[in-house]
């Protein structure tokens, strides 16, 4: 199904030259007319349908893998699945012993590598580094969802050995932060009661503004069209969950951490700007702290000493 809408976008061009080819050639009576508006007005239709496949696929794909993930020797490969898709990922245990486990939620186009950075500098804590659906070691994914990473999260966590883990945190990073969210929010498994905080770095907690990026230009002109077609596409890939409203995919709705919560936010995010920050501050309730820092950019700072620093000592408070 991969190359589907190209199929039929050559489908509707050749039932457009038919329609011409009838007029050219039968002349223009009213049964030729007749015929040629019913395969001109087929055509169309499967032009629309090759076009909602192609808008589709922009939304759910993700990109090209970039860079070859976790390769030190210290970190073990931790591999599972869920419903028949691998899930990915590297541990590296702070010891033999029982110790707080830090689980890293990398961002969009990014992988376990940029976790590992950020978690150098970091002592007393087990390290967990997810890969994605469709980034660093993980499968291709041609229907990529923040839910099915949650899933994905939750899963990859019970095969963990629970007498070696006393605390959890979550450490998400821009998209990361977004499953951070969900995953800190109002889900009961065998690890919430020891999941004591989220640490939520230049965090995305809105999907409508990146619609709203993606739906820019001309093709804002029939967002309501392929806001529809999205919302039936979720409502496939996730049958059980309701998505048909705006603030089901953003802050408070999407998620909201129940337990305490640090947040570093870059002051010059040039990927997502303030909105989503000012967002999330809006709407934290529990125990929490905001750092915006000065020299702290919202991509290519993988490793920056004053944040470390700041999260180091946000998780030893909460989790040692």
């Amino acid at each position: 199904k991969q190359f589907s809408e190209y199929f039929l976008l050559i489908l509707s061009i050749a039932l457009l030259a038919i329609a011409i080819a009838t007029i050219a050639i039968k002349g223009s009576s009213a049964y030729t007319i007749s015929i040629s508006t019913i395969i001109v007005t087929c055509g169309l239709l499967i032009f629309i349908e090759a076009f909602r496949i192609w808008i589709l696929r922009q939304l759910f794909k993700t990109h090209a893998r970039q860079g070859d993930c976790i390769s030190d020797e210290k970190w073990e490969t931790i591999t599972t699945e869920r419903e028949g898709v691998p899930i990915h990922a590297h541990m590296k245990w702070e010891s033999g012993n029982e110790a707080p486990l830090v689980l890293f939620l990398h961002g969009w186009c990014s992988d376990s590598s940029k976790s590992q950075d950020r978690a150098k500098g970091m002592s007393g804590f087990h390290i967990l580094a997810m890969d994605l659906r469709g980034h660093g070691h993980a499968p291709e994914e041609h229907e990529f969802t923040a839910l099915k990473c949650v899933k994905d999260a939750i899963t990859l966590l019970d095969t963990l050995p629970r007498e070696r883990i006393s605390n959890i945190a979550i450490y998400g990073h821009s998209l990361g932060a977004f499953i951070a969210l969900r995953l800190s929010s109002g889900i009961e498994e065998w690890w919430r009661t020891r999941l004591k905080c989220v640490v939520l770095e230049s965090p995305m907690t809105n999907y409508n503004l990146i619609l709203d990026e993606y739906l820019a230009g001309p093709i804002r002109l029939i967002k309501p069209l392929i806001l529809r077609w999205l919302k039936r596409a979720l409502k496939k890939i996730h049958p059980k969950e309701d998505f048909s409203e705006p603030e089901t995919i953003m802050v408070p709705g999407w998620g909201i951490p129940e337990v305490k919560t640090l947040v570093v936010q870059a002051a010059d995010d040039s990927r997502l700007g303030e909105a989503h920050y000012n967002l999330l501050m809006e709407h934290l309730e529990n125990e929490h702290e905001g750092h915006v820092l000065n020299d702290l950019r919202h991509s290519g700072d993988s490793e920056h000493r004053g944040r470390t620093k700041i999260t180091q000592q946000f998780l030893e408070k909460s989790l040692l």
